[in-house]
């Protein structure tokens, strides 16, 4: 195959868009979590097999070394959405010290008008445009594709939060004295022009900085930078290794920024001095992460570690 292509994957009234990151029950939209999403894409692709945990944890945590509570937290989490039952499953079966097998018949459903070539019908990569299709993507790939969809969307909030405070600052210096109003001409620049995706900025309490996450040193995962405004380099203050972070935010004073961390581990809310230092952890919490509700269009949040389902 020389390009990407994407899958609905139905079965009962369970609907799974691959381009979307999204489920759909009873034409309801859940919300799952990234990886529970990827184990479910890999069983939709192997119905009625027997997957082993080696197999899954290689294809959907092939860059980490995670331990297997981490698939039997992923599963636990899609059984809860679809309403299955870990002892009388109708779709995700357990096969004990083994692995799992999903238990439905799947329609898989190529989205796009991109028709599979002779040789991927030979291969059994895809065999009809409604069969299931047996090759796995990449993870990487499908990574990849969130990324460039998110970093997007970082990029014109940043660009909103910024022409929103240029805005009040004009506004305000006007009122004070009306003769600015007139001799006022702002132009509006940006504050990075760093590769990669930038997300969550927050100013300093004297408007001097700005701390904002960015992947340019760990991609796909992204850590906790601070910058002068105006200029100079980044100054990296936390290094992730697994997980993710998120939400900065300054203390009044303005010489450390609280932050959130989460990973398999479990949340927490960390602070870490503004000039770099080492972090320290405030307390554990269940840790948020913002999803794109497709029907609306708007950012909803949901739990991405809650604590782990018995299995």
């Amino acid at each position: 195959m020389t390009e990407h292509k994407y899958f609905v994957f139905r079965f009962e009234d369970v609907e799974v868009r691959e381009r979307e990151f999204t489920v759909w029950r009873a034409g309801e939209a859940l919300q799952v979590e990234p990886r529970a999403f990827r184990v479910l894409l890999f069983l939709l692709r192997n119905p009625q097999k027997l997957i082993s945990k080696d197999e899954l944890l290689d294809a959907v945590w092939n860059d980490c070394a995670v331990s297997e509570n981490s698939l039997t937290r992923s599963v636990a989490l899609l059984r809860r959405i679809l309403a299955d039952d870990s002892r009388e499953p109708r779709y995700i079966a357990t096969v004990p010290t083994i692995g799992y097998r999903f238990l439905c018949d799947v329609q898989a459903i190529e989205e796009g008008d991109t028709a599979p070539t002779a040789s991927d019908l030979k291969s059994g990569g895809v065999e009809t445009a409604e069969k299931t299709v047996e090759s796995p993507v990449h993870p990487k790939d499908r990574n990849r594709n969130v990324l460039l969809a998110s970093g997007g969307l970082s990029l014109l909030i940043l660009i909103a939060v910024t022409a929103f405070l240029v805005h009040r600052a004009i506004r305000d210096h006007a009122g004070r004295d009306p003769a600015a109003a007139v001799a006022s001409h702002m132009r509006i620049v940006p504050l990075t022009s760093l590769p990669g995706v930038v997300w969550s900025p927050a100013f300093s309490p004297d408007g001097k900085q700005i701390a904002f996450f960015w992947d340019g040193d760990l991609p796909t995962k992204g850590d906790l930078y601070v910058q002068l405004v105006g200029g100079g380099d980044p100054l990296r203050l936390t290094h992730t290794r697994t997980g993710f972070v998120c939400c900065a935010d300054w203390s009044p004073d303005g010489r450390v920024i609280a932050f959130g961390r989460c990973d398999d581990s479990g949340g927490g809310v960390f602070i870490v001095p503004a000039l770099g230092g080492a972090e320290r952890k405030l307390t554990e919490v269940v840790a948020l992460s913002a999803m794109l509700d497709t029907r609306n269009g708007r950012l909803t949040e949901t739990p991405w570690c809650s604590p782990t389902d018995a299995h």
